[in-house]
């Protein structure tokens, strides 16, 4: 039987910036930004750590509304600590809390290496993503 590893530390505390050419979280960023310059409306960040990223983005589209869902319950207490704009909720890839065709886009960085089964991640992704969503 395997046991899930606790999950009480709290990822990606380092908030990106567009513009350093230096920091990966950058280059991730302004991919992101590139993807989803023609979404609209709600966008899930799967994964999202202690909310580095929907910070980062919603300094520059501050017209989309984001959702962060982690394992994590430190990592979504720091992140609504830190964001009381967007929402933040535990929860595990496998099993996304939303229903058919949520989202408009979907964010997904640095998460499939730690699922224990990826392909359910990625069925629940299809899941949650409307159609012609952005991944």
């Amino acid at each position: 039987m395997n046991k899930m590893p606790k999950y009480d530390i709290v990822w990606g505390l380092e908030v990106p910036y567009s513009g350093n050419l230096f920091s990966s979280g950058t280059l991730i960023l302004d991919g992101v930004l590139f993807a989803l310059k023609d979404n609209k409306g709600k966008v899930l960040d799967l994964g999202c750590g202690g909310g580095q990223f929907i910070r980062a983005l919603k300094k520059q589209r501050p017209d989309l509304k984001f959702t962060g869902v982690d394992i994590g319950k430190e990592a979504i207490k720091y992140a609504k600590n830190l964001d009381k704009n967007s929402k933040y909720l535990v929860g595990d890839a496998e099993k996304i809390p939303f229903g058919k065709d949520w989202f408009e886009g979907v964010i997904c960085i640095e998460v499939l290496e730690h699922a224990v089964k990826y392909s359910r991640v990625i069925a629940e992704i299809r899941r949650v993503l409307k159609p012609h969503g952005v991944l």
